[in-house]
């Protein structure tokens, strides 16, 4: 009787230590949700920072793309009047 005493000790003992297992599965298991949660939320902040990034190209671009037409329309040949004109009296008059 002493003996089967002992044995159900160590059953108790085992089932004991089998379900502090189980939690610290259970626990490891939740932690490794929230990581993943964690590296889900990074990655939904990387893409979205990677998006103002894009945003920010793009719109870095169309400046670039202003710049090259204020230059292009710089850099075309205008007429200008006052070479075509001569002054008279204060004023510019045309030639033609």
């Amino acid at each position: 009787l002493a003996r089967l005493a002992l044995t159900r000790g160590a059953i108790v003992s085992s089932l004991a230590r089998l379900a502090l297992t189980r939690g610290a599965i259970v626990s490891s298991l939740a932690r490794l949700a929230l990581t993943r949660g964690a590296i889900a939320s990074s990655l939904a902040r990387l893409a979205l920072t990677r998006g103002a990034i894009a945003s920010s190209l793009a719109r870095l671009a169309m400046t670039g793309g202003a710049i090259a037409s204020r230059q292009a329309v710089a850099d075309a040949p205008r007429t200008d009047r006052r070479r075509d004109c001569f002054k008279a009296g204060g004023r510019w008059r045309s030639s033609h």
